[in-house]
């Protein structure tokens, strides 16, 4: 058996047996019940092919080998491109720099993934998708080589978009699912950004090298004295919303 052969194995033996959520758990879905389908992915090839392709689509697109790319408008020729384990990522939305969903394809014109709600992965033919998308590319992690993760660097704000869908913000890691803290690489990217401009208009004074990429606490507590000095009576105090992140990076 091949290990794009386990990989899809791994996938269709968990039909149904998990939860949808967003919450850091999502990525060790055999001992919480619980997954998204950017975090079942990342599972299965971290506990089949011993690969990390990054733990979020946002990252995840940026891996591998590319099999089709947004160009691609004909259903008969992806499926004619794609093999098992390839990667599926779809966007409703357009919005930038990831895509709203990913699923693994199986074989034989299906495709599994979780996206919610209810229990998940499911399986489900790719033309239903393929119609409803705006854009589609899909990506090989084995069967070629391979691109390692980059490291983690700390980004200028100025140079990022926000980066979350309507009725998300940057905050407490440990806050509800809207709220992202740190839980992967793309976000860690972001509160890391977030911090070091904390620090560089004054706020925040922590010691050097605590950038960390992780919203707790200290990162709570200086971006709610930046919106009481820039941005009185704003409705979030120690959440970063598209307004905070905007007057933040000016």
């Amino acid at each position: 058996m091949t290990t794009a052969d386990e990989l899809v194995r791994y996938m269709t033996d968990r039909q149904g047996r998990f939860a949808y959520s967003q919450a850091g758990n999502r990525l060790q879905p055999d001992a919480t019940g619980t997954t998204d389908c950017s975090g079942l992915v990342c599972a299965a090839y971290r506990d089949v092919a011993h690969c990390d392709i990054g733990s979020w689509t946002g990252t995840q697109v940026e891996h591998g080998m590319s099999v089709f790319g947004t160009e691609e408008n004909s259903l008969g020729n992806a499926l004619s491109k794609l093999a098992p384990a390839d990667l599926i990522f779809f966007t409703w939305s357009g919005h930038n720099p990831a895509f709203d969903h990913v699923e693994m394809y199986i074989g034989g014109g299906q495709t599994i993934g979780h996206g919610g709600p209810g229990n998940g992965p499911t399986v489900k033919n790719l033309s239903a998708n393929w119609n409803a998308a705006s854009e589609i590319i899909a990506r090989r992690y084995v069967g070629g080589v391979q691109e390692p993760i980059p490291d983690i660097r700390v980004n200028s704000m100025s140079d990022m978009s926000f980066g979350l869908p309507h009725g998300q913000w940057w905050g407490d890691i440990n806050g509800p699912d809207s709220s992202h803290g740190g839980i992967n690489d793309f976000e860690k990217i972001h509160v890391m950004a977030i911090q070091q401009r904390l620090v560089d208009v004054g706020i925040a004074h922590w010691p050097e090298g605590w950038v960390d990429g992780i919203f707790e606490q200290p990162t709570i507590d200086a971006v709610a004295a930046f919106q009481r000095a820039r941005m009185p009576g704003t409705q979030f105090y120690g959440q970063v919303w598209g307004d905070d992140w905007a007057e933040l990076a000016k």
